[in-house]
Order: structure tokens, then sequence, then C-alpha cells
């Protein structure tokens, strides 16, 4: 892939030394080639890590990503220091990279008024398993709508989705305070699923063993059938997953087909066992009643 790839990613963090001690402290996700990524800070009683957190799902295909990061620090006198290091996340190696780390001492010379202002620049060298974005959503000019998940703005056209979506009907031409606005903040969702829900809807081959889930339960939350569908016909053709979470996934989404053929599969009392979640309440009466005549029949 090409290897011409650079972001960059810049915040100031507020109060630094007063953070809640031994936690990750990290900034909503941003989308960078499709890639969702994580400004981060790590602070206990001795100092501060810096990082960089990819925020891709460890699902079942292998990824890397090779980069090399520059973070700048902000200095109250003189030059700002860079640091630079090479990092390979992976699915096997993990998503963090500790950029730097800075004791209470070192912190004096970046501290302004108790704040701490860091730049990344980040250069992608090569990937293997990541695809390329199907769709931006950043044309203004052909849509009358921004959707914002996180720091992202997607542009979109209320029409398609209403046409898609019950939920969005709703929102764009009922009477809420929102049918009017030009941009709507989606709470609690992912951009990174959103980006792949939205591309599913204009038609874009999305779905795969990494987005599959997001997508469900974002055509779940919005009333999308036609993402629901799509779903589930590359869960009956082509996906990787393992049987429980087929088939708790159609159970929770009402893929019905998808039901059928996963039950047509439990041969065994095992495989009828292994299914059973974790949480009973999961399942409605009546999936009790096919697992236990499954499991009856299987004897």
């Amino acid at each position: 892939m090409s290897t011409d790839k650079v972001f960059k990613m810049k915040h100031v963090f507020t109060d630094l030394l007063n953070m809640e001690k031994d936690k990750y402290h990290h900034l909503p996700a941003e989308i960078h080639f499709n890639i969702p990524w994580k400004l981060g800070v790590y602070v206990d009683g001795s100092g501060a890590y810096f990082y960089l957190h990819c925020d891709k799902f460890h699902g079942i295909e292998e990824w890397s990503i090779d980069t090399n990061i520059v973070m700048n620090i902000r200095k109250i006198f003189g030059e700002n220091d860079s640091i630079s290091i090479d990092r390979v996340f992976s699915q096997d190696i993990g998503s963090n990279s500790h950029i730097k780390f800075f004791s209470l001492g070192e912190m004096d010379s970046y501290l302004i008024n108790g704040n701490v202002t860091i730049e990344l620049n980040v250069t992608i060298n090569g990937t293997t398993g990541i695809k390329e974005s199907f769709r931006t959503f950043n044309e203004s000019e052909f849509s009358d709508v921004v959707l914002i998940a996180g720091d992202l703005k997607f542009h979109v056209i209320k029409m398609y989705l209403a046409a898609h979506s019950t939920y969005f009907n709703t929102l764009f031409h009922g009477n809420f305070k929102e049918s009017g606005k030009p941009e709507i903040e989606l709470k609690d969702v992912d951009p990174y699923d959103l980006q792949h829900f939205l591309e599913v809807l204009y038609g874009e081959s999305s779905v795969d063993n990494d987005t599959v889930t997001g997508i469900l339960k974002l055509g779940d939350m919005y009333d999308a059938r036609t993402a629901i569908r799509r779903c589930e016909e590359f869960l009956l053709e082509k996906s990787k997953h393992p049987l429980k979470m087929k088939f708790i996934s159609a159970v929770r989404y009402n893929m019905d087909r998808l039901k059928e053929k996963c039950l047509s599969e439990m041969n065994t009392v095992a495989e009828i066992v292994d299914v059973v979640p974790e949480d009973a309440d999961q399942f409605c009466p009546t999936v009790w009643k096919e697992l236990f005549l499954k499991a009856y029949s299987s004897h």
C-alpha cells in the first residue's frame, strides 16, 4: 500500500498533574486512513506517559500498521522538544504505543499554567489487513445535514437516510428540536462503526469480520433493516466468526435465516451448550424451547 500516509493529532492536556492517577486518559477516536486512533496520557505518582492508541478492533482478521511517530511537546522556554519512535501496531503485538515518559521533575519544563501541549505527526509506512474507506462523507455541497460522532462529521442526505432507517425518518421529519438543525450529534456512537454503517446504507460492501458487530449494533439502534440484512448475508455466507457469536447475534437482531442455519449446525449437546449465553435473559422462552428440542433430538 502507499507509503505516503501522514496525519497529525494535537491536544492540550489541562491540569495534567491533577488528573486521576493510575488511569489511561484518552481522547475520542479520530479516524485517519480508515483507522481509529486515540491520543492519550497515563498519569501516576511518578510522572506521565504520553501514548498513541490504535483503536482497531482485535477481531479474527490479521492486521498490522508500521508507523513512525514524532511527538512535539511545547516547552515554557526555548524550542519545543521532539521525540521520534518507530512502532508497529498489530493484532498480536498490541495497540498502545508509550511514546515518552516524563518524570514529575521533567514535567516542570512543559507545564504552562498546569497544561501540556502535545502534537503527534504520524507516518504510516505500510499496512496489512487494513481496508481503505469505500466512501468519504465530507462533501458538504451534496448533503443537507451533518451527523457528528465523536470528533468526526459525516455529511449525508436526509431523504436517503430516512428511506433506509425509521429512526432517521422520524428524526428528520418529526416534531423534534433536532429536525431542523444543520448538525446533529449522535451520542455514544463510535465514529468507526458509523463510517461502515453509512457505507452499507450507501450500497458499499463494507461488512467484514471486523465491522459486522458494529454495523449490526447501529442497524438495530436506528432500525435500518437494509444494514441488518446485509450483515445476515455476510454471516450466512462468509463469516469466520464462531457459531456462538452467530447464534447470539441472530437472536438479538432477529435474523431468522441465520438462526435456522446455526440450529442446523448444532449436532451435539456440547455444541448446543456452547452457544448458551452467560445471561439467560438474552434468550426469550421461544429460543430456549428451540434449544431444548434440539438437544433432545440430538440424544
